[in-house]
């Protein structure tokens, strides 16, 4: 396992350790090494830089799931840049309104969205809210010399220039700021609980731009794990999968239908290589649950996760079956758990309460008070037994090492599941 500080360390660092081995490849055979990818960056990021981009900019991209979504972020990350993702989902409504609420200084959007013609919807959004940079891509990022990087700086040098979030992530109605070291920490949990190795490859099914795609992005290069990017999810998924070898793939109603149909229909069983589901659903018997398990005879591990802590809590491919089937496993690095009574007093082990995360990094601790309940069991295990309908928690406390505090508005987000708190 590496660790890194950044998107982009974490891309040198792997392509310093396996630059041959194989990073990502799609439907359509279109692949990349882990020394492809770095070189990639680096042109990427020069690129970019030449489009204005810098230190201070914050760039939003909506993009569908191409090899050039991948790049994208690390490209922005060597630049020093803000992140701001939006899932092509949302659509032009949606695009419109993380616009609107965030001012980026650049949007990076597609010619093409699906079947439609998007050019027009995004400088219509653009002119919209002011006006910002637009660049229009198709499957390839601006090029430049790699050269022009060498006096980058990671951050503004001007004290007095407003700070600017590594990431930020769409919530529906609002969004919340997210550093590289605690992405880094979700993304070291990630890969630790399901022991991901060289190994494994790894079903990319939903947006890379959600907050799940850019955590296994991070921890498909913390262990050296490739990656099977699949851009539209139809009746040749499954085949695509199966070609490549998938150890990993998602779980949740959407995707178990489809892995149930390809075994039940299949004189070979598929999936031969699968060794693990992950989904964000509340753990518990169901009905196509049991009968996925008893198909492919793997765990399914039900992660729960918030933007400021992208995984809060999450089993281990070695738990037992009564863990695994029945908890969300226990709080990842960097997360303290507690349940609170209705006196916001702790209360004991077994006891239901109102879930509340603390997300421990060098530059303070991050309380989110959410409006989901659960219960904390013996062990440390979380067994999330209500989640707020409309996803959204009562609020975040920031409590910085300077003493800074505020309160605001954050939403919830699932790992590996369609649910996406994009959607206004």
């Amino acid at each position: 396992m590496l660790s890194g500080t950044s998107l982009c360390d974490l891309v040198d660092r792997r392509a310093d350790a396996t630059p041959d081995a194989l990073f990502v490849v799609d439907e359509h055979l279109e692949m990349l090494t882990f020394g492809d990818l770095a070189e990639e960056v680096d042109r990427a990021a020069a690129g970019l830089r030449s489009c204005g981009v810098a230190a201070d900019s914050l760039v939003l991209w909506q993009l569908p799931n191409w090899i050039v979504s991948l790049v994208l972020p690390a490209a922005l990350s060597r630049i020093g840049a803000g992140r701001l993702p939006v899932t092509p989902d949302v659509g032009a409504t949606g695009l419109k309104a993380n616009m609107m609420r965030s001012a980026p200084d650049l949007v990076v959007a597609p010619t093409l969205l699906g079947k439609d013609d998007y050019e027009l919807a995004v400088y219509d959004a653009a002119s919209s809210v002011g006006g910002c940079d637009v660049l229009l891509v198709d499957r390839a990022l601006p090029q430049g010399d790699p050269g022009s990087l060498v006096d980058l700086t990671e951050r503004p040098t001007d004290p007095d220039a407003p700070p600017r979030p590594s990431w930020r992530f769409p919530t529906g109605s609002s969004s919340a700021d997210l550093d590289d070291e605690r992405l880094m920490t979700a993304a070291r949990t990630l890969a630790e609980r399901l022991a991901l190795t060289h190994r494994d490859r790894i079903a990319v099914l939903d947006p890379v731009a959600h907050l799940g795609g850019i955590v296994w992005l991070a921890a498909a290069l913390t262990s050296g794990a490739s990656l099977v990017l699949v851009e539209t999810v139809g009746d040749d998924t499954l085949e695509t999968l199966d070609r490549e070898g998938v150890t990993v793939a998602p779980s949740g109603d959407r995707y178990d239908t489809m892995w149930l149909r390809g075994h039940h229909a299949s004189l070979v069983p598929p999936l031969r290589n699968l060794r693990a589901f992950v989904g964000a659903d509340v753990p518990g018997p169901t009905p196509a649950r049991t009968r996925l398990g008893a198909a492919y005879d793997v765990p399914l591990l039900c992660g729960y996760g918030l933007v400021e802590a992208p995984i809060v809590a999450m089993p281990s491919v070695s738990d037992s079956d009564e863990v695994l089937a029945t908890t969300h496993g226990r709080a990842a690095g960097g997360v303290e758990l507690e349940v609170l009574g209705p006196d916001d007093a702790p209360v004991a082990a077994g006891t239901e309460g109102r879930i509340v995360v603390r997300c421990l990094s060098s530059t303070g601790v991050v309380s989110v008070h959410t409006a989901d309940r659960g219960i904390l069991d013996e062990a440390g295990n979380l067994i999330v037994t209500e989640v707020d309908a409309d996803g959204a928690s009562t609020g975040e406390v920031a409590e910085h090492a300077d003493g800074f505090t505020d309160l605001a508005e954050r939403g919830r987000t699932d790992l590996g599941t369609r649910t996406d708190p994009t959607r206004d």
